[in-house]
Protein backbone atom coordinates (compact mmCIF):
# COMPACT_ATOMS: atom_id res chain seq x y z
CA UNK A 1 0.00 0.00 0.00
CA UNK A 2 2.84 2.42 0.82
CA UNK A 3 4.37 1.85 -2.60
CA UNK A 4 1.06 2.56 -4.39
CA UNK A 5 0.45 5.76 -2.43
CA UNK A 6 4.04 6.93 -2.82
CA UNK A 7 4.39 6.21 -6.52
CA UNK A 8 0.86 6.62 -7.92
CA UNK A 9 -0.98 9.05 -5.66
CA UNK A 10 1.92 11.24 -4.54
CA UNK A 11 4.25 10.61 -7.49
CA UNK A 12 7.29 10.66 -5.23
CA UNK A 13 10.36 8.68 -6.28
CA UNK A 14 11.87 9.10 -2.82
CA UNK A 15 10.31 9.75 0.59
CA UNK A 16 13.45 11.18 2.19
CA UNK A 17 12.84 14.79 3.24
CA UNK A 18 15.12 17.32 1.59
CA UNK A 19 15.32 19.54 4.71
CA UNK A 20 15.28 19.11 8.47
CA UNK A 21 12.74 21.91 8.89
CA UNK A 22 9.07 20.95 8.46
CA UNK A 23 7.21 22.51 5.53
CA UNK A 24 10.33 24.35 4.32
CA UNK A 25 10.37 22.68 0.90
CA UNK A 26 7.16 22.12 -1.11
CA UNK A 27 8.74 18.96 -2.53
CA UNK A 28 8.46 17.44 0.96
CA UNK A 29 4.65 17.60 1.17
CA UNK A 30 1.64 17.23 -1.09
CA UNK A 31 -1.96 18.34 -0.60
CA UNK A 32 -4.63 16.03 -2.01
CA UNK A 33 -8.37 15.69 -1.65
CA UNK A 34 -9.20 12.86 0.71
CA UNK A 35 -10.58 9.91 -1.20
CA UNK A 36 -11.35 7.58 1.71
CA UNK A 37 -14.99 6.49 1.63
CA UNK A 38 -16.35 7.89 4.88
CA UNK A 39 -19.01 10.55 5.09
CA UNK A 40 -17.99 14.18 5.34
CA UNK A 41 -20.62 16.88 4.99
CA UNK A 42 -20.71 18.05 1.36
CA UNK A 43 -20.04 21.62 2.52
CA UNK A 44 -16.66 20.58 3.92
CA UNK A 45 -13.60 20.12 1.76
CA UNK A 46 -11.51 17.36 3.31
CA UNK A 47 -7.86 17.46 2.38
CA UNK A 48 -4.88 15.32 3.30
CA UNK A 49 -1.45 16.87 3.60
CA UNK A 50 1.00 14.03 3.01
CA UNK A 51 4.50 14.70 4.28
CA UNK A 52 7.86 13.08 3.74
CA UNK A 53 8.75 14.07 7.29
CA UNK A 54 7.19 12.81 10.49
CA UNK A 55 5.43 15.35 12.68
CA UNK A 56 6.92 15.42 16.17
CA UNK A 57 4.87 13.89 18.97
CA UNK A 58 5.29 13.74 22.71
CA UNK A 59 6.51 10.20 23.39
CA UNK A 60 4.38 9.88 26.53
CA UNK A 61 1.03 11.27 25.37
CA UNK A 62 1.18 10.88 21.58
CA UNK A 63 0.09 14.51 21.24
CA UNK A 64 1.69 16.79 18.66
CA UNK A 65 4.48 18.80 20.31
CA UNK A 66 4.10 22.56 20.79
CA UNK A 67 6.88 23.21 18.25
CA UNK A 68 5.14 21.00 15.67
CA UNK A 69 1.80 22.74 16.37
CA UNK A 70 3.46 26.08 15.69
CA UNK A 71 4.91 24.78 12.40
CA UNK A 72 1.48 23.41 11.39
CA UNK A 73 -0.26 26.68 12.24
CA UNK A 74 2.29 28.63 10.19
CA UNK A 75 1.85 26.23 7.26
CA UNK A 76 -1.96 26.47 7.39
CA UNK A 77 -1.92 30.26 7.54
CA UNK A 78 0.58 30.62 4.68
CA UNK A 79 -1.00 27.93 2.51
CA UNK A 80 -4.72 28.45 2.97
CA UNK A 81 -5.29 31.82 4.63
CA UNK A 82 -2.74 34.22 3.17
CA UNK A 83 -4.45 36.90 1.15
CA UNK A 84 -2.12 39.13 -0.78
CA UNK A 85 -1.77 40.55 -4.26
CA UNK A 86 -2.78 37.89 -6.77
CA UNK A 87 -3.69 35.41 -4.03
CA UNK A 88 -6.96 33.50 -4.21
CA UNK A 89 -6.42 32.00 -0.72
CA UNK A 90 -8.81 33.90 1.46
CA UNK A 91 -10.14 31.27 3.82
CA UNK A 92 -10.57 32.47 7.37
CA UNK A 93 -8.41 30.62 9.89
CA UNK A 94 -11.42 29.81 12.08
CA UNK A 95 -12.91 27.85 9.16
CA UNK A 96 -10.07 25.33 9.16
CA UNK A 97 -9.81 22.37 11.50
CA UNK A 98 -6.82 20.08 11.42
CA UNK A 99 -5.80 16.87 13.08
CA UNK A 100 -2.87 14.54 12.81
CA UNK A 101 -3.55 10.84 12.66
CA UNK A 102 -2.49 9.15 15.88
CA UNK A 103 0.45 6.84 15.26
CA UNK A 104 -1.58 3.86 16.53
CA UNK A 105 -4.37 4.58 14.00
CA UNK A 106 -2.22 5.20 10.94
CA UNK A 107 -2.62 2.77 8.06
CA UNK A 108 0.50 4.09 6.29
CA UNK A 109 3.37 4.38 8.77
CA UNK A 110 6.21 5.32 6.43
CA UNK A 111 4.65 8.62 5.38
CA UNK A 112 3.56 11.49 7.57
CA UNK A 113 -0.02 12.66 7.31
CA UNK A 114 -1.84 15.73 8.50
CA UNK A 115 -5.57 15.80 7.85
CA UNK A 116 -7.73 18.87 7.91
CA UNK A 117 -10.99 20.12 6.52
CA UNK A 118 -12.24 23.58 5.68
CA UNK A 119 -15.83 24.71 5.92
Amino acid sequence: MVSFIQQKRLQWDDITPSHNKEFSNPADFKILYNDWPYFIDENITHLVVWTKFLIDEDETTGEVTQAAKAAIESFITKTFCAAGPGSSRKMKRDQIVWFKNWRSLKSVHDLGMLLHGGV
